[in-house]
């Protein structure tokens, strides 16, 4: 189902509006959406907080403006143990676990 993968960082240069904005990986798929993934290690659940989803946002955003894409786009969290449920949790549309990756771990 995915088109193509791959990642993206474009580069704010001094004095040009936008800031640069570094994405792990993309999954362009034929469905006409796109996956922004977002990889984060933790020992626990990755908590998600105010800074933080800023930087998120701001990341879709500036892919969204950079290639000027019509397709819908998906925050994906690749997490070891899942992202903690917070007010500011509600931005991520999907979620991949180590667990998901490797299966059940010991």
């Amino acid at each position: 189902m995915a088109k193509g993968n791959g990642s993206f960082k474009p580069k704010g240069r001094a004095g040009e509006e936008g800031e640069g904005a570094q994405i792990d990986m993309l999954i362009d798929r034929r469905d006409h959406v796109v996956n922004v993934c977002e990889m984060k290690f933790s020992a626990d659940e990755f908590t998600i907080d105010k800074d933080y989803e800023r930087k998120l946002r701001r990341k879709v955003s500036r892919f969204v403006e950079v290639t000027g894409t019509r397709k819908s786009v998906q925050l994906t969290m690749i997490t070891s143990y899942g992202v903690r449920k917070n007010m500011y949790s509600g931005r991520v549309t999907n979620q991949v676990l180590l667990e998901d990756l490797f299966g059940p771990h010991p």
